[in-house]
């Protein structure tokens, strides 16, 4: 899966950080957007053990940073290979030749190839594997990722509201420096109430807002002076 683009930071000369990924894959995306990447890709097959060195290869490919993998292993199975090798055999011969009123004699070589097959047995490993591909991001709006229930979970949920919550906060962004934490509750933004992520946009470049958070049972009341907020906006890529 390739995500849609944001605006990146040049990849650096660096080679890509490889971690092992977490059970839970969101807890790796959190601490992720925090660090300042944003997802890029993702990929999921079945095969033999990825080694260190292939998943470097793939990450420079796509100009990835950093790359959270899994591999689960799924079985093996035995198969037969074989192994054909040729070798030269050079055959000597001579003889007399006899005719009438002449008498002579000849000597020479023939060289052919022989082909030898051996046969071995064999094991094959097989895994399955999930990779993430994570890019750092330029600097953004605020500097937050963002949950906001679908209209399904929404109708499924009797309890549950519409609402924008918070769910990581990048270091140094706007966001932190006002104050943001991890399950802040958007109430208001500039007076106005938040029950969407649409509520909120457009949100002006470079300029102070008031934006007032649900935290546990007090709102919060925060200024934040917002980055680039001309940049794209999404679930998976934050504000």
């Amino acid at each position: 899966m390739r995500v849609a683009a944001v605006s990146l930071e040049p990849p650096t000369a660096s080679p890509p950080v490889i971690r092992r990924m977490s059970d839970y894959w969101k807890i790796d995306h959190y601490a992720a957007f925090e660090d300042g990447y944003v997802l890029i890709g993702s990929a999921a097959f079945t095969g033999p053990a990825e080694e260190r060195e292939d998943l470097i290869r793939q990450a420079e490919k796509v100009d990835a940073e950093l790359v959270f993998v899994k591999q689960e292993y799924l079985g093996s199975d035995d198969y037969i290979a074989s192994y054909t090798t040729s070798y030269p055999v050079t055959s000597y011969h001579s003889g007399s030749i006899y005719g009438h009123g002449f008498r002579g004699s000849y000597s020479g070589t023939t060289t052919t190839r022989v082909r030898e097959t051996e046969y071995y047995l064999r094991t094959r490993h097989h895994y399955n594997h999930d990779v993430t591909f994570y890019a750092k991001r330029k600097p953004s709006c605020l500097g937050l990722l963002i949950y906001e229930p679908t209209e399904e979970h929404l109708r499924t949920t009797p309890d549950l509201r519409p609402l924008v919550m918070v769910t990581a906060v990048r270091k140094g962004s706007p966001a932190a420096a006002a104050g943001f934490e991890s399950f802040d509750m958007f109430h208001t933004v500039n007076g106005q109430e938040i029950a969407s992520l649409s509520d909120m946009m457009p949100l002006p470049s470079f300029q102070e807002v008031d934006i007032v958070v649900q935290r546990g049972p007090w709102k919060v009341p925060m200024t934040v002076t917002t980055g680039d907020c001309t940049q794209p906006i999404s679930l998976h890529s934050g504000i």
